[in-house]
């Protein structure tokens, strides 16, 4: 019994000493796709708002479809459906200016991911991704247009 006591003291401390397992990650909710690339940059929504406000060449790119930007949108934005088929998007974007500075939103940040991308390969150099998109922009009470 007296050598069990030493054994299961040096057996308490070696387990008290080891690093345990780290614990497992919790899963957060998915964030908004990132689109940071050469020429492409996500912004926030403060960040947003002061390119609308400052920004006076500034192109405001819409890419939702033509009824979601009748029922409302950022004053001054050209719309230019991504739903459309690839190669007239592509055409549709031939007439916007490649190195002005372009803000360019969707509903929610999804869509207008995947133009960021079609964007960089076409050579746009300063498009600020509205990750949280028109939603997020009528939500935090900025300037929407409804005609």
């Amino acid at each position: 019994m007296k050598t069990a006591i030493p054994s299961l003291l040096a057996l308490i401390w070696v387990s008290a000493c080891t690093p345990s397992a780290p614990a497992p990650e919790e899963k957060s909710p998915a964030a908004p796709p990132t689109t940071e690339a050469p020429g492409i940059r996500d912004v926030d929504l403060a960040e947003a708002k002061r390119l609308v406000d400052e920004e006076s060449d500034l192109v405001i790119l819409d890419v939702r479809t033509a009824e979601e930007f009748a029922d409302g949108h950022l004053e001054g934005a050209t719309n230019v459906d991504y739903l459309v088929a690839e190669e007239d998007f592509r055409k549709n974007l031939e007439g916007i200016n490649r190195t002005a500075p372009i803000l360019m939103h969707c509903q929610s940040g999804g869509r207008s991911a995947h133009v960021a991308e079609i964007m960089q390969e076409m050579g746009f150099e300063d498009v600020a991704h509205l990750n949280a998109g028109f939603a997020g922009w009528k939500d935090a009470g900025h300037p929407v247009k409804i005609p």
